[in-house]
């Protein structure tokens, strides 16, 4: 969640769960699980809150985010959207390395033979801004950050990142809009520097709402390097993403699949991501909402 979207829709609390996971052949894969909720407060403020755990072989990471955003309206009618937003969310994250099953025998001094627990405490800031159908968002994460290890009070350096996206609902009919939009993301101290290309079509009837989209994300510098009998392999990370889902009243379920592109593959399958959504106290505020929330 960009941190200046907490409560920008004037639309009550909307609650969302996730749950992502691939490398389905691979003992100990990549899972995700997410819970978030935010709410307008009133007509200048909004609240919002993620949980999340996320596990990949041995390592384990528990961590919560608390966001508040303030909001300022330009608009000139209450069917109109114009609003320039900032969000502030502080976050905390356990991360837990289980070694217990390690050799004994290994002479390495950082193999304690069990769980090793590490804190941290992190600063994300955003900014935003909606107009009718346009919306941007400009992000920083870990912005600031401070975190030791228990055991050796290492001091720990987690990379700062800066994520800015941009789209734009083009309305076809009453029921028919399409809204593409680009997101580009940098990761500090790694060669992350990356985009996404997105098109989404939404569709508007009487009893339900549902929308279908695609996604390419790349890599612009190669992650993966190696020089072998002077031969020089190189290779960007390229995802190819399909999504859809359907919200009837105030129940929301979505489902993504996404594919790698790369030449060099762990397994098959890709990833899988389901997400369910409620809306409580969904007619509170104004009767236009912002676009681009699900």
């Amino acid at each position: 969640m960009h941190p200046a979207m907490a409560g920008s829709h004037f639309q009550g609390i909307k609650a969302r769960a996730t749950h992502r996971f691939q490398w389905q052949q691979v003992e100990n894969a990549p899972s995700l699980q997410t819970f978030n909720a935010h709410s307008r407060l009133n007509e200048r403020s909004g609240i919002g809150a993620v949980f999340y755990n996320d596990s990949n072989g041995y390592h384990k990471r528990f961590g919560a985010l608390f966001t508040y955003a303030h909001h300022i309206n330009f608009y000139r009618l209450k069917s109109e959207i114009n609003q320039l937003s900032f969000g502030l969310s502080i976050g905390v994250v356990n991360d837990t390395h289980d070694q217990s099953s390690f050799d004994p025998s290994l002479t390495d001094p950082l193999v304690t033979g069990y769980e090793v627990n590490t804190n941290g405490l992190h600063i994300d800031t955003g900014f935003s801004y909606n107009v009718l159908g346009f919306y941007a968002h400009l992000t920083a994460k870990n912005l600031f950050f401070s975190g030791y290890h228990r055991i050796d009070d290492l001091k720990i350096k987690t990379p700062r990142a800066i994520l800015i996206n941009t789209g734009y609902f083009i309305p076809f009919s009453n029921t028919l809009s399409i809204e593409p939009s680009v997101l580009v993301y940098d990761v500090q101290y790694t060669s992350a520097l990356g985009y996404d290309f997105n098109l989404k079509s939404h569709h508007s009837f009487d009893l339900f709402y549902s929308w279908f989209g695609l996604s390419y994300r790349a890599n612009v510098y190669s992650n993966i390097y190696s020089k072998e009998s002077h031969r020089v392999f190189s290779q960007r990370h390229k995802q190819f993403t399909i999504m859809a889902g359907v919200r009837v009243k105030t129940i929301s379920f979505s489902y993504a699949y996404s594919a790698s592109l790369k030449n060099v593959q762990l397994v098959t399958f890709g990833g899988h991501q389901f997400t369910l959504g409620i809306d409580i106290f969904g007619k509170k505020y104004r009767p236009v909402t912002v676009r681009g929330i699900l």
